[in-house]
């Protein structure tokens, strides 16, 4: 299954979710209720050299995982603040 991603550096590509859950770091919190994922990837200039293994790059940009149906999406969240957001909130049970 591939993975679509809207704005921030990766804006436009289609990348297989095994690869994104592999090469990014995935970040979930409660939030308002509600389960909130996250996946903060490599720079993309960096990205065929992580997946060569040629360069461990620390994960930088955030994406917030969006599900609709059967589809995977990823929307930039670091364009309104959503990550730093969700992160400074006090932890849900």
């Amino acid at each position: 299954m591939n993975a679509q991603f809207f704005g921030g550096p990766y804006d436009g590509l289609s990348l297989a979710t095994a690869e994104v859950n592999r090469y990014g770091r995935v970040v979930s919190k409660r939030f308002k209720g509600q389960r909130v994922h996250f996946v903060l990837l490599p720079p993309l200039a960096d990205w065929e050299r992580v997946r060569a293994g040629e360069v461990d790059s620390a994960p930088k940009h955030p994406y917030e995982l969006v599900k609709t149906g059967d589809n995977v999406a990823f929307h930039d969240a670091d364009v309104n603040e959503r990550f730093n957001e969700i992160l400074r909130a006090p932890e849900e049970a």
